[in-house]
């Protein structure tokens, strides 16, 4: 009798301990709706990148506590690494979930796990609040393997233009740009860098310019084959650029009180007027300009009249000031004959030279070609 009551005590003890450890199993091992079961999926990164996961706990028991780091700390961080017993109400969040926790990848590529311990579960049957479950994430992959998540940056870090300035600069999140040229400009070069290596440009090179707009397309194709377009109008101008200016007077000789005006024609001939011009006299108290370029002699002397455009001296004009005009040897206002026979008088010494109204060559002397030179000018008249 004893022995039976023994073996059946035996028997009833190695029942109870397989009963204990396959519980131990079970418990220890993904456990569903009618015990309970911690779970994170698996996702990919890229690097640098950080995401939200959803920690979901299912069946009816309740949670207490826990922590949660990364099986590779140099893969990823996890923030937060440890909860407590949630309030989930108003949060927008199932009723089974714990919570969201952030995982950020670091600049390598790489894979690991979420690590779940030291989880309290309260609620289960058989089970105190100081009973521990653990438990792993599916994979979280990091970098540019043939498994991950490709690369969808198809942006530009920089746009090069070899002629003119981009309108407005350059910025990552602009994508339609102008560029103003001269006519002489006739072609221009784009070179546009992607920020992602994994990426690369349609349309980078050289392109002839017609006067007017230009269109000039760019496109980035990122890793994953999604395309960001760039557009450029490039304008080249109807006009040259204005290497100098032509005057209608580079000297010119009048008698006190004449005046005159300079016009301006702009170089080369397809170059546009310009707009922004001065004048200026290097001698008010002999000739004086106005900003039409209108000259008037004021008294007797040399002056010379400036011209510039856009703050550049381009040119100038000498005055020279007289008290009578050249030709009007006799001083009566007009040229005729009579001037052409005093000229003759001082040519052969029988009267005083006038060298300011004789001399009509400038040569410092009164001969033959000053007689012909006052010729001209009475016939011209």
């Amino acid at each position: 009798m004893i022995a039976k009551t023994s073996n059946k005590n035996l028997v009833n003890i190695i029942c109870f301990s397989l009963a204990t450890f396959a519980l131990s199993l079970f418990l220890s091992s993904p456990v569903y709706a009618e015990v309970g079961n911690i779970y994170i999926d698996g996702t990919n990164l890229k690097v640098g990148e950080e995401k939200k996961v959803n920690i979901i706990l299912t069946g009816n028991v309740g949670f207490a506590g826990g922590k949660i780091s990364s099986k590779d700390n140099d893969c990823v961080t996890v923030s937060p690494s440890s909860f407590s017993k949630l309030d989930m109400s108003g949060k927008g969040l199932s009723s089974n979930s714990l919570g969201e926790v952030t995982i950020k990848s670091k600049n390598i590529n790489c894979s690991t796990v979420l690590s779940v311990s030291d989880v309290t579960l309260s609620g289960m049957d058989g089970m105190s609040e100081d009973s521990n479950l653990s438990f792993v994430s599916g994979i979280i992959k990091v970098g540019s393997g043939s498994n991950d998540v490709k690369s969808d940056d198809s942006g530009l870090s920089s746009l090069y233009v070899s002629d003119g300035e981009l309108t407005p600069s350059f910025n990552k999140d602009v994508h339609n740009y102008t560029v103003n040229v001269m006519n002489e400009v006739k072609s221009i070069t784009l070179n546009g860098r992607t920020s992602s290596q994994k990426s690369f440009v349609n349309g980078n090179g050289t392109y002839s310019l017609n006067v007017g707009g230009n269109i000039i397309n760019l496109s980035v194709q990122a890793e994953d084959g999604s395309i960001s377009s760039y557009s450029i109008n490039v304008n080249r101008s109807e006009y040259a650029s204005i290497v100098g200016i032509d005057l209608n007077y580079y000297s010119k000789d009048v008698i006190i009180g004449d005046s005159f005006k300079l016009s301006i024609t702009a170089m080369p001939s397809n170059a546009k007027a310009p707009t922004n011009i001065r004048y200026e006299s290097s001698d008010n108290s002999v000739a004086t300009v106005d900003n039409e370029g209108n000259v008037t002699a004021v008294s007797e002397g040399d002056a010379t009249i400036s011209v510039y455009v856009n703050s550049e001296l381009m040119n100038s004009c000498k005055v020279s000031v007289h008290k009578y005009k050249k030709g009007d040897v006799n001083h009566d206002g007009r040229v005729n004959l009579r001037d052409v026979i005093t000229a003759l008088k001082m040519y052969f010494g029988t009267i005083k030279k006038d060298l300011v109204s004789a001399d009509i060559n400038n040569d410092g002397k009164i001969n033959l070609k000053d007689i012909i030179g006052i010729l001209k000018i009475y016939f011209n008249n």
